[in-house]
């Protein structure tokens, strides 16, 4: 376990994030003749994208990654890697994954589902609302659901910046937070009911405006103030005339009976929290109760046989809710995704038996499961072998126990000498000859409380009740003399 932990230690040092990585003649393979790649973009990290159409070149689009623009991590702590492409009129022509560190995706489901997911992209429009699950939106990847969701996040915030840059779009706002369109508000209007309801703005521009003009963008939410322009275009000369554009621009906002607000202003990544709110609160009562029980520990470990049953009880919660039913087992990746490591966690999580065990339900190659249900066996030879040699996550708390305020495990000056009952049954050996306990090693696992708190097994107590129970015997002489 020290050794295990030291190594954890050097992971937590060693570690980068990383950006994107294309460079203008990667680029230049994967979007091949027709197609020509522009210089990077100065004001946002994109590409421009170029077709020849007889004797125009006309812009087909922008190409950039997802990590360059919205870097939104993922459970393994580095925000996924997308190639991005759009078009001018900011519709999605291809998605692709350039670099992905998500555990599920990693070894568990294989990319394959991604891929899947990333193709619904194609032909939809940055102006949709794209969501990920219900009607119309992107469909869910089983088992993946949050790690989807954190993609599409990327993907829409990529996608908005450039479209803010580059495609003349309104202030880019997180994609969770914008209004939508009603769809159930039909009514055929008059030109004059229009105007009357709002839906129709009568702008005038007089021939002066547009001198002024040549003398010297529409939006996404629909909850917003729209900023609308109208081009003006002049051509100048006769044989090559030069055009000449200039814009007119005013403001617009879409009665509110047609859209629906944003719920409060919410953040996407809240969608995920709602979705599961049942499953975070059934968590949040049960560590409520564990807190309460541990806060009382002399009524929880004064009956051997009541801790006994509730330690069962709460290992049997965490391996059905916590593990199976929510998927929510704490991993490496818990740590890893804090320090942003993802080469070492998608190493380090083989170490673990959960993902094949727990998330993908044994449903794995045969290695994976053979070396999960060997683990299973070694339990049973050797007491926790798991948690006590090989589990990272178990190494990288321990190093917690350096940072402790306070010896909570309550100790006799008997312990260590003569008294080695919690030594002996201790099964992380966690317990020095001389009675201390090392906290480094030590799982909270409470066995030797119940033992220091119970007058059947802590032979200090054992002789306490003894001498209590003596019956003092008075000396010979005296009795004799009494009766003399």
């Amino acid at each position: 376990m020290r050794l295990l932990r030291l190594f954890v230690c050097w992971i937590l040092v060693h570690v980068s994030a990383h950006g994107g990585t294309l460079t203008q003649a990667e680029l230049a393979r994967r979007f091949p003749a027709p197609l020509t790649v522009g210089e990077k973009a100065a004001d946002v990290a994109a590409w421009p994208l170029f077709k020849q159409n007889g004797t125009r070149t006309e812009l087909v689009g922008y190409a950039f990654e997802s990590a360059d623009l919205a870097p939104v991590p993922g459970f393994a702590g580095v925000p996924p890697n997308l190639l991005v492409v759009i078009d001018p009129k900011g519709t999605f022509l291809d998605v692709a994954v350039l670099s992905q560190h998500e555990p599920v995706f990693v070894e568990g489901l294989g990319e394959a589902p991604l891929r899947e997911f990333l193709r619904q992209y194609r032909g939809r429009s940055l102006g949709q609302g794209i969501t990920v699950g219900g009607p119309g939106q992107l469909d869910r990847v089983s088992k993946a659901t949050a790690s989807v969701r954190i993609i599409n996040q990327s993907v829409l915030s990529a996608a908005l910046k450039v479209a803010l840059a580059k495609l003349g779009f309104v202030q880019g706002r997180d994609p969770g937070r914008i209004g939508r369109i009603r769809g159930d508000r039909f009514e055929p209007m008059s030109l004059a009911a229009l105007l009357d309801a709002g839906l129709v703005r009568h702008v005038r521009v007089s021939n002066a405006d547009v001198e002024r003009l040549f003398a010297g963008s529409a939006g996404l939410d629909p909850a917003r103030a729209l900023d609308v322009a109208l081009p003006v275009t002049r051509s100048k000369g006769i044989v090559y005339p030069e055009r000449i554009t200039r814009e007119i621009a005013f403001g617009y906002r879409l009665p509110a009976a047609y859209y629906t607000a944003p719920d409060g202003g919410a953040p996407a990544w809240q969608a995920s929290w709602k979705a599961r709110r049942v499953q975070l609160v059934v968590l949040g009562v049960a560590l409520a109760l564990l807190g309460a029980a541990l806060w009382q520990q002399r009524w929880l470990v004064a009956h051997a046989r009541r801790f006994a049953w509730l330690r069962r009880a709460w290992l049997l919660f965490a391996v059905g809710f916590i593990g199976y039913a929510a998927q929510a087992q704490l991993s490496i990746v818990n740590i890893t995704g804090i320090v942003r490591a993802p080469a070492w966690a998608n190493r380090l999580v083989e170490l673990e038996p959960f993902k094949p065990a727990i998330t993908l339900n044994f449903v794995r190659a045969w290695p994976f499961v053979g070396y999960a249900v060997g683990l299973l066996l070694l339990a049973t030879v050797v007491n926790k072998a798991f948690c006590r040699y090989l589990c990272p996550l178990g190494a990288a708390l321990a190093l917690l126990g350096r940072a402790r305020l306070l010896d909570w495990i309550p100790r006799r000056a008997e312990c260590g000498a003569p008294c080695r009952t919690c030594r002996h049954r201790c099964g992380y050996n966690a317990i020095a000859p001389g009675g201390a306990v090392d906290y480094e090693e030590c799982f909270q696992c409470m066995e030797c409380v119940v033992i220091h708190a119970s007058d059947a097994q802590c032979a200090p107590r054992l002789l306490e009740r003894k001498r209590g129970r003596s019956i003092p015997i008075a000396p010979a002489s005296s009795s004799i003399d009494g009766r003399a």
